[in-house]
């Protein structure tokens, strides 16, 4: 309840935010300054309604399902891991706030000049931010709507998320799974061994390398955001890891209703 209401302020935040970017839009002078005002107010405006979308669907709804698609040759029981909830929303709105700022500077450097600051270093320093702060609330919303997933396989593990890509962890590399506080979220961790085991985009490298060494883990999760309780997968991927027989039997009905 308390995600829910706090996402919800922040989408009303993002939404006057907007309105706010589209008046200094229409108040600038510079074609440059309307430019970046009004692409940040629709930049803001469009998070502000996507977050309230995606708030309101049912994640639960999407739950395990026995897939007969392949991957890698093998049958896949999987499960959806959506990590956006309606809290994580203050974070655009945040970056948002930021960005406002700019853009009021940037379309009235004199407020912020002085003797020792010119009102050209403010305008520049002013757009910048803007900028930033675009890239920001674009690059976030795109992470909060694009989920991610865990797929079971008789072979691994397919772990997909916006900021790792999909990485496979072969049954042999997974060496532990927990379930610790990591800031203000409860999150599932998978720790892999030997490093070159990992198989996921060059790209995605330093942000697991930075996980392992910030949070002990390469993968991470936030467990509110799984369609059934944290503990089974827990418990299922620990299984795996350990039972070279039961991976064979992944993706069969029984295997399901083991983990369901």
């Amino acid at each position: 309840m308390v995600r829910r209401i706090r996402g919800w302020l922040a989408e009303m935040v993002l939404l006057v935010i907007a309105v706010l970017g589209g008046l200094l839009a229409g108040a600038a002078h510079c074609v440059e300054d309307r430019v970046v005002a009004g692409v940040f107010a629709v930049v803001v405006g469009a998070a502000a309604v996507t977050s309230n979308a995606l708030r309101r669907v049912d994640r639960g709804a999407a739950g395990m399902v026995v897939s007969e698609t392949s991957y890698h040759g093998a049958r896949q029981a999987s499960f959806v891991c959506v990590r956006w909830r309606g809290g994580e929303s203050y974070l655009i709105a945040i970056i948002a706030g930021f960005g406002l700022v700019g853009v009021a500077l940037a379309i009235f450097p004199e407020a912020l000049a002085s003797r020792f600051i010119s009102t050209t270093f403010v305008r520049a320093f002013a757009l910048l931010v803007s900028v930033v702060s675009v890239i920001g609330c674009a690059l976030e919303s795109a992470r909060q709507a694009a989920g991610g997933y865990i797929a079971l396989l008789p072979t691994g593990v397919v772990w997909a998320a916006f900021e790792t890509g999909t990485t496979f962890v072969p049954w042999r590399a997974l060496t532990d799974v927990e379930i610790e506080p990591i800031g203000s979220r409860r999150m599932l961790g998978v720790r892999v061994a030997p490093w070159s085991a990992l198989s996921q985009p060059p790209w995605a490298r330093p942000v697991a390398t930075w996980n392992r060494w910030a949070y002990g883990f390469e993968l991470l999760c936030p467990v509110d955001s799984l369609p059934i309780e944290p503990e089974r997968i827990r418990a299922a991927l620990r299984r795996y890891a350990a039972n070279p027989v039961a991976r064979q039997a992944i993706g069969t009905q029984d295997e399901f209703e083991r983990i369901r």
